[in-house]
């Protein structure tokens, strides 16, 4: 799958690639930043909050219907919700939350990404980063209460990703 950047001074279109592991924001931004300076057809980089282990991910026909567009909506609601109890609008600049045509680990549910960023001009933005308990939970009840199969975490700054996805 591909996503939009910014490499150089041109809109790019290249591969983002998923990650898993232990949630450490510190190692997630080294590796992201190696990954997307050594292979330029890498733009964004992702990290699996839930499901925790990726056995399989496949690009998926999909189609925006009223039913995706559905789950796109309850998810973004449950996250501002959470982002509102927790107070974190100050350092949260903006928070997308974005839908995947993907199947993760064989499962044909949804599939999302969370891209909260921190910015003060919007040429550049770092991926935010709340407690970890925070957004482990917040996975969490993104898998409980919507019809969702997997929840990724956008550990890219811009450049070389955009704030938003394409």
């Amino acid at each position: 799958m591909k996503s939009v950047g910014v490499q150089g001074d041109s809109r790019s279109y290249r591969h983002a690639v998923a990650l898993s592991g232990k949630l450490d924001w510190n190692k997630l931004e080294e590796t992201s930043t190696k990954i997307t300076n050594k292979f330029s057809e890498v733009n964004r980089v992702v990290y699996a909050l839930n499901p925790n282990e990726l056995k399989e991910i496949k690009l998926r026909k999909a189609f925006l219907t009223e039913d995706r567009i559905s789950v796109l909506q309850d998810v973004d609601d449950l996250v501002m919700q959470e982002v509102r109890k927790k107070k974190l609008y100050k350092e949260i600049w903006q928070f997308p939350v974005v839908l995947l045509p993907l199947a993760v680990n064989g499962s044909e549910k949804e599939v999302i990404v969370l891209r909260p960023v921190s910015s003060r001009e919007a040429m550049t933005a770092e991926f935010s980063r709340p407690e970890k308990e925070f957004v482990e939970q917040l996975a969490e009840k993104i898998m409980k209460s919507c019809k969702v199969s997997a929840v990724f975490y956008d550990v890219t700054h811009k450049p070389p990703a955009t704030i938003e996805w394409e």
